[in-house]
Parts: C-alpha cells; sequence; structure tokens
C-alpha cells in the first residue's frame, strides 16, 4: 500500500499507528531480585527526509510518517544542502546512483553520527521494523536494594 500525502489517513495507517504504539511501549525486564530493568525506545530528534526524484513521493512521504510515527520531528529536503546542522538522521529515497555521494557528504560532517537511511525502490512500503530505524534503544536499571533496602547486601562477595 502507498500514501497519498501525509495529511490523508488511510486504514493502513491506523494500523501502523497501533503497531507503533505495541512496538515502543516501555517494556520491564526480568532481572534478579532488587533491580528494576526497564528498556525503552525514545525518538531520536529531527529527522530530514530528502525525496531525490518526484518518482519516490510516496515513498518519502510514508518514511516521513514512520518517523513521525516514532516521535521524531521530520523536516524535508531537497538535497543535502538543504540540510540543517543539527538533525539526528536522514532518509533518502530516491535514484540509487546519488547515495554514495550523499553518504560520502553525511560522514564527511562535523558532529555525532547519524542515521542514515537509502531507499532507492520506489514501489518499497514500510515495514513494523522500519520503525526502530527512527528511535534509540535506551535500557535503565535501578537497584531496588539500594534504595529503602538493605545497603549490606552490595557489599557481599
Amino acid at each position: 500500500m502507498t500514501s497519498t500525502a501525509i495529511g490523508d489517513v488511510t486504514p493502513a495507517m491506523i494500523w501502523r499507528e497501533g503497531l507503533a504504539k505495541t512496538l515502543l511501549s516501555e517494556i520491564k525486564l526480568p532481572g534478579p531480585t532488587g533491580e528494576d530493568n526497564r528498556l525503552s525506545f525514545p525518538p531520536k530528534g529531527t529527522i530530514a527526509v530528502i525525496c531525490g526524484d518526484e518518482t519516490y513521493r510516496a515513498v518519502a512521504d510514508d518514511m516521513a510518517y514512520c518517523a513521525t510515527l516514532a516521535g521524531n520531528n521530520v523536516i524535508s529536503a531537497q538535497s543535502y544542502d538543504d540540510l540543517p546542522l543539527d538533525i539526528n538522521g536522514v532518509v533518502y529515497c530516491g535514484p540509487e546512483e546519488r547515495v554514495i555521494d550523499l553518504n560520502r557528504k553525511l560522514a564527511n560532517r562535523a558532529g555525532s553520527i547519524i542515521l542514515r537511511f537509502f531507499i532507492s525502490d520506489q514501489k518499497r512500503t514500510p515495514l513494523p521494523e522500519d520503525i526502530h530505524y527512527f528511535v534509540t534503544e535506551k535500557t535503565i536499571t535501578i537497584n531496588t536494594a539500594a534504595i529503602g533496602g538493605n545497603a549490606e547486601l552490595l557489599g557481599l562477595n
């Protein structure tokens, strides 16, 4: 299924929203007594979507929607030169021959390493697992025994 504009709501989009909530919900992980372990998926931040050719517009719109579902701010850009410095990822939808040049430019940018996702298939639709490209995996472990339990347990050999 390909969508038209981001503003159009289709049954597939409603399904993806429900799936995104499930895939991105915080998970309580098992652990030893005295530990609280959690896995969460916060958004990466600002994702730029570059549509390299109008024949890729539907794919670019679908990927922008997917990044938005993950909680990111999404901006549209026509080329590398239009990208702001403070982005956390780039999705390029367009002809394959432009990918190598764009990848080199992104790799040579100052600052932190950013997400790079290249799509050269005009008929590609987002897969459920694509949403994980647009989030960061975060784990938190809290030692609940030290918070209010017996702190001497931490010193046992």
